[in-house]
């Protein structure tokens, strides 16, 4: 073997001994700030729940508490890091939910989830799946952004009713299925036609997902037609 081989090969070997320690040394130092940043979201909470007027109290603990820690600390203790390590443990308070295979960014994306279930399934999936961060974000960011598919719908009910609805069929309805209904469905275009249902962020079987279209049928049938009564008395 040549005197260049031979250090080409020495050299691979500690490169892959130094990546090995790297990535040993990142993954203790994220299992750390996990525990730590657990620990003070519980502290803060229990401080916070001493207080009468809770809200206004919590509101200027963390502002004080933020400008003392971030003398002492540094960077890393604004408010706003304080308030995601207080809702992280709101969000996970039984200690043992919480794995160390993630990250404290991981958390502080999966802590945003408002649902316990859905939480649950991400957590877990971003386990099971090795999703970085920014996988696990693009994942959670499909239940936010449904409501593009509610201009979708208003468009296939308008062609629909235009091409293909006849004289005597009862009105065109159209169904969103999202995972959170919020504010944007209360009101979909000008139509009023056009219903908002829950669905879970995971494949629900065959029976359930009959059952959960019919029930939300039924609602948008008599939905409709409480308005059609609305509209014809006045």
């Amino acid at each position: 073997m040549s005197s260049e081989l031979s250090s080409a090969s020495l050299l691979n070997d500690i490169k892959q001994i130094v990546e090995q320690a790297r990535g040993q040394v990142k993954q203790t130092v994220n299992a750390a700030m996990v525990q730590a940043y657990w620990q003070i979201g519980c502290l803060i909470v229990e401080h916070e729940q001493q207080g009468n007027n809770r809200a206004e109290y919590g509101k200027a603990q963390l502002k004080q508490l933020s400008e003392q820690l971030t003398r002492e600390f540094g960077k890393g203790f604004d408010v706003t890091n304080l308030h995601n390590m207080r809702r992280f443990y709101l969000a996970f308070e039984k200690r043992e939910t919480v794995s160390l295979e993630l990250s404290w960014s991981h958390y502080n994306q999966l802590s945003r989830i408002e649902k316990d279930s859905a939480r649950l399934w991400y957590q877990q999936e971003a386990i099971a799946q090795n999703w970085s961060v920014r996988a696990l974000e693009r994942q959670i960011g499909a239940l936010y952004y449904e409501h593009q598919d509610v201009g979708q719908m208003d468009t296939y009910v308008r062609l629909y009713d235009e091409k293909l609805k006849g004289g005597d069929d009862n009105p065109t309805i159209g169904l969103v299925l999202c995972s959170e209904k919020s504010e944007e469905y209360s009101v979909l275009s000008d139509q009023k036609q056009l219903f908002a249902a829950k669905y879970l962020p995971y494949l629900p079987s065959e029976e359930e997902l009959k059952q959960e279209l019919q029930r939300e049928r039924d609602k948008a049938q008599q939905a409709l037609q409480a308005q059609q009564e609305k509209n014809n008395e006045e």
